[in-house]
């Protein structure tokens, strides 16, 4: 009787910042979408930096939903079977893989709205820009091949 009214407390204790973590998801997927439809009346050049920061929203979003419900899975219950495709983690080495491929997409995300505002003016700023290219994109590639 003990040992269940423990586990129980433990799973409502853990279950407050998993919704708060959820809750954020939330807000920030409503954020991506504001900064979308505020971006629909611009013209490409002042639009195209607003739909940059809505994708990197939502990968923002994406990370808190990912982690929130990872560790409801992990350890609270099991999801239901229609969304263990996209959610299912079976221990934290996959949950920490999982929100790995997001952060570094995030990052991606990130490096290319830096770039829209960069000025490239010598032969070194192209060679930097293209390794830096380079380098995210082995980095993503490392990514995949580990998952496989």
């Amino acid at each position: 009787m003990g040992a269940h009214l423990a586990t129980t407390l433990a799973r409502i204790a853990l279950l407050l910042p998993i919704g708060a973590i959820f809750l954020g998801g939330i807000y920030f997927a409503v954020q991506s979408l504001l900064l979308v439809l505020g971006a629909l009346p611009l013209e490409l050049n002042e639009a195209l930096p607003r739909l940059i920061k809505a994708v990197e929203v939502s990968l923002l979003s994406a990370t808190f939903f990912i982690f929130s419900l990872g560790l409801f899975e992990l350890f609270i219950r099991s999801l239901p079977e229609t969304s263990r495709s996209v959610f299912f983690v079976q221990n934290l080495s996959g949950l920490k893989n999982r929100l790995g491929e997001v952060i570094i997409t995030l990052l991606l995300v990130i490096f290319f709205e830096r770039v829209l505002f960069l000025e490239l003016e010598a032969a070194l700023d192209y060679l930097l820009f293209a390794a830096a290219v380079l380098l995210l994109a082995a980095a993503l590639w490392l990514l995949r091949r580990q998952r496989e």
